[in-house]
């Protein structure tokens, strides 16, 4: 029986809280405790079943109900909260973004189901029916998978977890040890929420393979590491009633005792618990708030320098230097002035010079007797030099030197200068003195005073305006240590200033949450209360929740109605593509009964040759079969059923990612030998660094980093952890052998793949292996899972999609798609169209599970609906059951249908181009028999017309050759790869919201203030990698496409030479060619590097969880991402084509020289042919009618290209 605490909650506290939440703006718990006080008015009790994506929650229930009202199947199904309540029979349906709907009766089934279904549309459906095994009082709620892809289940599934009195979790046997189940439990012991565990879908255990009493004991330490207590653990099995572990009956009972007993303490107990839980919820958010609003104020605090002065000291000390700043330029030009107004330029014996000089330009002058040109310009000259000399002089003494000692003085506390410069020397010349003369004046002693006054006037001036140019030149300089000074004093300030801010801040927000918690506390304990008038509020909100609008089943939205799905058998499906199939055995048979045809023939011998060759390497030509699927799809458990043998252990640790092949034996290895590759250095620390980004320069630091490190403590998931547990156990016993490869035997491989501290140092195994399978000359590559220990792997794997021969993708039949399994399948549908052949095989594995033919088909159909979500339409599906198929291949497991159409494809279709080949070359082979027969019928003149006419024709044929205009069919190739970067362009833009949203969301950003801020660096550095991700699947996508129209261009244009040649030549035609495998282009592709400095920026405006994601921060955000990551994407895929066009071009130029070169010399081989023939057939007519007859009518049977 449940324990119950003895603690009460009553309407009216209810209410308070109800109004307390309202004024704080919490819609959340606002809610929560609206439905406490709806639990406790109808004394509801809420037995809740959740659990594991397709455990059978929905098939548990209906058998407790005895009823179908639940969809069960293997596939999704109830994709929303669905409530069975007892009551007059009808459904309310609660829409995501419309009113709800009541319907007064029950739907048919079908739509019922349908309603269940829709987690897009519907967020609730409430069922009520009368039903004996529900008493009144008690509602059933089945909620969506625990850990659906969809994380909005997630949140619907625990947004109604608070009103649950007792939840039952419901596990799938195959995934009792997920992380995922731990968490979720852990966080219902946290509610003080009573719990069951019921391991179901028993019927899957298998006694052989592991003992009840060991798989109990594993359950019961995963129970114990996570600190779980179940009230009780149940085993139960709905579809094998039989079987020896089956608890149903003690559920049914413990769940009808649980339901009849009196529960009124249960509810209480609940209601305590649960308000309680709301409440302190409530103040540990607003807790986990303010911790970290105060944790990045006192970081900003413990930034603080505080200066010693007080603030009042700083602040006059800040002034003064403000009215320094003003006073310098002031006082300098002042000092220019007085310097230069105080100076006494021309004393008496300078005025006496300037008279001398001043006479000798007065026009009256003369020297001598009579007047000389000559030598009065001498004399003037000589009197000029004498005055500027003697001006010169004085000038330096009296004003020179003393300004540039003065101000060199004044500015030494600033700066370091000196002025060096000889002023007057520069800038004032002999010819001022004459240009500073009054033109006619009467040299006297007023003019003599007035002159010198003006020449004084003028050097003042150029010294002032040098001085002052100076100091414009030299302010920033000299003003710079004030500035700083004055920079330091206003920095003071400002510190001082934000640190007093930052206290105060600090001091609210303490003073508010101290409030908040206060408050709501109180009322929890009864100590305050708001009123009557909240108890009739809260009582109008509960009766706004009665649904009025009633409506009938056939009223409901055209939208929410389910079409029919036709049953079909689609099998046989095969992409039409207009081939003929030839047949293989029949071509072998021409190709045998042609080469006796030929012999005596010698100028047959080369074309018999040649096919004869294509007959050998199409009959001994080998296969590359890749698997794909995720860990758990039973893809190593398929492989076995196709060898026929438990060869690949079906349990392979998912860590490893190791590529294992099995091939067929040859001279090199004997049957049961393993070539094993091991991982490089370099692939190792990748591994590594790409799980923890650790700068290690080698594994010896690795190995002693993990070694030092608690991996339990690292923020990485479990396979990380589990890869680097294992390396680092591993690391001793194989570091001698990094980087080698040998052989070991079968009695070794297992061990090499089962132990994980060996298999994950290797890359890949292939097993030589003598089967049925492998005498078909097929090597079957099983690739490492979708869902692997990182990225490179399933790179790695995805190569293989390029250059297999056929892939065969393995989903398991009761997880159809995981969240691995879809990114997979969107890279491959990118491609698919690519292919000349559809090469891709689905299987779905498991399919024993299925209880009758009906529930087989719903999961083909549903499996077949999701592979169109990613452009793969039409597939070839299979359902078979592989670990039956080991045991007995028969119909009833389904491989047997699957291997006669799979070995169909590779012996027929995969073959067809080379079959196509050969029948082209009887094709030529037949030309030139026609061409002897015609030659041997005619008369010698006929015999030299056709000789003449061959060399004309050859010739003619060698010139359209010659003159092909090859480069307007590489244009072809460019013009796709144009189309191709431009739709990756637009395709990014369109997609990055959904990609935004996939990275930063609530499941990844959970905290506020700092610690917010770096998980929303984090999420921003996964979106990073993604889109560097996403540009590699481009660019893959993109290079197989352009070999595509690579090979179609050159096809077109030897189809189009060949329509050229057939009216020269109609008997004559160029051999097949074949498709060319280019190598892979050694390009660059990535964007930018992340930016710490960009994921600063972008982090920094992040506060809390609420204005980040109810307000406009993650909208915000992604505006801003969307930008920057457009930009990049675009610059990116730019480079790409631009690399891409050079690459091609190069792989053009050499495959266009090489493929026509081949077709000169057939050309002339041909012709060479006929010509030798001409003379040697005649004896051979018979044999040629009978060749001719032969080709006639093996050609006349097949529809040529």
């Amino acid at each position: 029986m449940l324990t119950t605490s003895k603690q009460m909650v009553d309407k009216q506290q209810l209410a308070d809280l109800y109004h307390f939440f309202d004024q704080k703006k919490e819609p959340l718990y606002q809610e929560q405790i609206l439905d406490y006080y709806a639990k406790l008015e109808q004394k509801m009790l809420h037995v809740c079943f959740s659990g594991h994506f397709s455990a059978g929650k929905s098939t548990l229930i209906n058998h407790l109900m005895n009823e179908t009202l639940l969809p069960q199947s293997p596939i999704p199904t109830s994709a929303n909260i669905v409530e069975i309540k007892r009551g007059e029979e009808g459904v309310i349906v609660h829409f995501a973004d419309q009113p709800a709907i009541k319907m007064k009766a029950l739907p048919p089934i079908d739509r019922l189901h349908q309603l269940c279904r829709d987690g897009d549309e519907v967020k609730k459906v409430e069922i009520f029916k009368n039903m004996e095994a529900l008493p009144p009082g008690v509602t059933f709620m089945d909620t969506p998978g625990i850990d659906a892809a969809n994380d909005a289940d997630r949140v619907m599934t625990e947004s109604a977890l608070h009103q649950v009195d007792v939840l039952f979790y419901v596990m799938d046997y195959n995934h009792v040890q997920s992380e995922v189940n731990a968490r979720f439990l852990k966080q219902i012991d946290e509610m003080n929420k009573p719990y069951y565990v019921i391991i179901n879908q028993m019927d899957k255990h298998d006694e052989a393979e592991i003992t009840f009493s060991d798989f109990k004991d594993s359950l019961e330490q995963v129970f114990k590491q996570w600190d779980i207590n179940p009230e009780q653990v149940f085993y139960t099995s709905m579809y094998d009633t039989e079987k020896k572990i089956n608890e149903f009956d003690q559920l049914r009972t413990t769940i009808i005792q649980l339901m009849t007993a009196n529960h009124q303490d249960v509810l209480q107990d609940t209601l305590w618990h649960g308000t309680e839980y709301s409440v302190y919820q409530s103040i540990q958010e607003k807790q986990k708030l303010m911790d970290n609003r105060l944790t990045d104020l006192e970081d900003g605090l413990k930034d603080i320098e505080l200066p010693e002065a007080l603030y009042e000291e700083v602040q006059d000390h800040y002034q003064a230097l403000q009215e320094k700043k003003k006073n310098i330029e002031k006082e300098y030009l002042h000092e220019v002035e007085q310097t230069t107004k105080n100076a006494q330029l021309v004393p008496y014996e300078i005025r006496e010079k300037a008279e001398y000089l001043l006479h000798s330009f007065d026009p009256k002058f003369k020297v001598g007797l009579f007047r000389n040109r000559k030598k009065i310009e001498s004399e003037r000259d000589e009197r000029l030099v004498t005055f500027y000399q003697a001006m010169k002089e004085k000038v330096e003494v009296s004003l020179e030197w003393k300004l540039r000692d003065k101000m060199s003085e004044f500015l030494k506390p600033f700066v370091s200068v000196h002025f060096s410069e000889p002023i007057f020397e520069q800038q004032f010349q002999a010819n001022d003195l004459v240009k500073l003369m009054n033109e006619g004046a009467t040299v006297n002693g007023d003019y003599i005073l007035v002159y010198t006054d003006q020449v004084s006037a003028a050097i003042k001036k150029m010294y002032r305006q040098f001085y002052k140019n100076k100091w414009y030149e030299l302010r920033d300089k000299i003003l710079s240590p004030v500035e700083e000074h004055l920079s330091e004093k206003k920095k003071e300030l400002e510190t001082i200033e934000r640190y007093q801010t930052i206290q105060a801040e600090m001091d609210q927000i303490k003073h508010e949450f101290n409030a908040y918690k206060d408050n709501v506390e109180s009322i929890l304990r009864k100590e305050l209360t708001f009123g009557e008038e909240e108890l009739l509020a809260i009582q109008k909100e509960l009766d706004a929740r009665i649904i009025d609008n009633v409506m009938d089943i056939k009223e409901l939205p055209a939208k929410m109605k389910e079409t029919e799905k036709k049953k079909q058998d689609h099998s046989q499906h095969r992409k039409d593509n207009n081939i003929p199939l030839y047949s293989f055995n029949e071509t072998v048979t021409d190709v045998e009964e042609l080469n006796q045809k030929f012999k005596g023939i010698n100028e047959l011998d080369s074309i018999r040759r040649e096919i004869r060759n294509k007959k050998e390497r199409l009959s001994n030509r080998s296969f590359t079969i890749a698997l794909f699927g995720a860990f758990s799809a039973g893809k190593s458990s398929f492989a076995n059923a196709l060898i026929g043998e438990k060869v690949l252990p079906v349990s392979p640790n998912p860590t490893t990612a190791a590529i294992n092949k099995i091939s067929p034996v040859n001279d090199n290895y004997q049957h049961k030998d393993v070539y094993v590759v091991i991982k490089q250095e370099q692939e190792l620390l990748a591994d590594i660094q790409e799980i923890f980004e650790g700068n290690f320069q080698n594994l010896s630091e690795a190995y002693k980093w993990i070694q030092k490190t608690k991996l339990d403590k690292l923020d990485i998931a479990d396979q990380h952890k589990s890869f680097l547990t294992a390396f680092y156990n591993g690391f001793s016993v194989m570091q001698d052998k990094i980087g080698t490869d040998y052989v070991i035997g079968f009695d070794d491989f297992q061990t090499y793949i089962r132990e994980e501290e060996i298999a994950c140092f290797v890359k890949e195994m292939e097993l030589f292996y003598d089967c049925p399978l492998t005498k078909k000359h097929i090597t079957l590559v099983d690739t490492p899972g979708a869902d692997s220990v990182n990225a490179r792997h399933t790179d790695l794997a995805f190569s293989y999609i390029k250059d297999a021969d056929a892939i065969l993708f393995v989903t398991y039949y009761n997880h159809p798609f995981s969240k691995p399994d879809q990114l997979f399948l969107e890279r491959l549908g990118k491609v698919k169209d690519a292919f000349e052949l559809d090469k891709m095989f689905f299987i779905i594995n498991a399919i024993d599970l299925a209880k009758d033919e009906q529930e087989e088909q719903l999961v083909i159909d549903y499996v077949r609906n999701e592979l169109q979500q990613f452009d793969i339409n039409d597939p070839r599906m299979f359902s078979v059951s592989s670990k039956k198929a080991i045991k007995e291949k028969s119909e009833r497991t389904g491989l047997p249908k699957f291997e006669q159409s799979f070995y169909r494809f590779v012996k027929e279709e995969l073959t067809q181009m080379s079959m196509r080949s050969i029948y082209t070359d009887m094709h030529r082979a037949n030309a030139l028999v026609a061409k002897w027969l015609s030659i041997i019928n005619g008369d010698q003149a006929e015999k030299e017309r056709l000789i003449k006419q061959g060399k004309t024709n050859q010739t003619e044929i060698e010139r359209v050759i010659e003159e092909r205009d090859h480069g307007s069919y590489f244009d072809q190739v460019i013009q796709k790869l144009n189309k191709q970067s431009f739709y990756a362009k637009q395709r990014f833009s369109i997609q990055y919201p959904d990609l935004f949203k996939d990275y930063v969301n609530p499941g990844a950003i959970q905290s506020n203030g700092r610690k917010g801020k770096k998980e929303v660096e984090t999420a921003l550095i996964a979106l990073w990698k993604a889109i560097d991700t996403r540009l590699k699947h481009e660019y893959e996508a993109i290079s197989i496409r352009l070999e595509q129209s690579f090979n179609q261009s050159l096809q077109q244009m030897r189809q189009d030479i060949q329509t050229k040649i057939k009216q020269v030549d109609p008997q004559f035609s160029l051999s097949e060619l074949e498709d060319i495998t280019l190598s892979e282009p050694e390009l660059h592709v990535r964007q930018r590097e992340a930016d710490k400095g960009l994921l600063t920026k972008w982090s920094n405006p992040y506060k809390d969880t609420k204005s980040f994601f109810a307000g406009e921060g993650r909208k915000e955000l992604e505006e801003y991402t969307n930008e920057y990551f457009n930009q990049t994407w675009e610059e990116a895929v730019t480079k790409m084509e631009k690399d891409l066009v050079t690459f091609y071009h190069e792989q053009w130029m050499h495959y266009d020289q090489m493929v026509w070169e081949q077709y000169h010399k057939e050309t002339n081989t041909y012709y060479q042919q006929v010509i030798e023939g001409i003379e040697n057939q005649e004896e051979n007519k018979e044999q040629l009618v009978a060749i001719k007859d032969y080709l006639d009518q093996v050609l006349d049977a097949k529809i040529h290209a």
